[in-house]
């Protein structure tokens, strides 16, 4: 599988800012916070932990923080494997 270019990562950064705008855009009241993400969870498919992953990224280092690497550090090894030994299962 060919790793990603700069241009793919890039878009990935802006969708998921198009994911979070509506929150980070606007004051939005405490009650209903959970609310808004829960919706925007839904529209777009993620879970809202990982909306607030991604609002915490952006907050900390703008555009570039929901950049994705280009490619992970343990790139070419299977995780699920890697997961279960590690619980001494094999």
């Amino acid at each position: 599988m060919p790793r990603p270019g700069p241009r793919d990562r890039q878009r990935v950064a802006l969708s998921h800012y198009a994911a979070i705008a509506p929150r980070i855009e606007r004051e939005v009241p405490p009650r209903d916070r959970m609310a808004l993400w829960r919706g925007l969870a839904i529209e777009h498919g993620v879970t809202v932990r990982t909306l607030q992953r991604w609002q915490r990224r952006f907050l900390q280092g703008g555009l570039e923080g929901l950049t994705p690497p280009e490619h992970r550090r343990d790139h070419g090894t299977v995780r699920f494997w890697r997961k279960r030994r590690s619980r001494g299962r094999t």
